[in-house]
């Protein structure tokens, strides 16, 4: 998702999909990870996101929270590939 993407000022947020050969490439055109938006991805419920952010309203069950639930969701592309990968900052 793109609830906690940030982008250099002035920069008309954009998202490319590029299909290939076995393989999906999203690419967007935000600052990138920080260290922390790393170990957040590896790890469960170490979200960088603030409580109470986010149109999903946190935790499946309404009100304040994260947007999804858990810190899971980028766990779940586990189930389509046993090998994603993830680039930050690649121009």
């Amino acid at each position: 998702n793109a609830d906690d993407n940030a982008y250099p000022a002035g920069v008309t947020p954009c998202l490319e999909f590029v299909l290939g050969r076995g393989h999906i490439t999203a690419a967007n055109n935000e600052l990138g990870f920080s260290a922390a938006h790393l170990r957040a991805l590896c790890d469960v419920g170490a979200s960088t996101k603030a409580v109470g952010g986010g149109a999903g309203g946190g935790g499946g069950g309404g009100g304040g929270g994260y947007i999804g639930q858990k810190g899971i969701g980028f766990k779940s592309v586990f189930r389509v590939s046993a090998a994603p990968q993830g680039l930050s900052s690649w121009t």
